[in-house]
């Protein structure tokens, strides 16, 4: 669309109360998961049981490096 005037408000606001889900019965709901952080997980968890399933997985001891 090149730009973010069809956003009428954040999931926080519909989840709070704030804001209803729809302003009218006419108008398409779409929600988008980008930038939540769920999007990551749930590829995270796909690429985590294809791997299990197919017996391609590697043991990581720690995320940080070592100090």
């Amino acid at each position: 669309m090149g730009n973010r005037n069809f956003i009428r408000c954040a999931l926080s606001d519909v989840l709070s109360g704030r804001i209803s889900a729809r302003s009218n019965t006419g108008v398409i709901v779409d929600f988008s998961p980008f930038g939540l952080g769920i999007l990551e997980l749930m590829v995270g968890k796909l690429v985590t049981d294809l791997g299990l399933e197919h017996g391609q997985w590697t043991i990581i001891d720690s995320f940080l490096p070592e100090s």
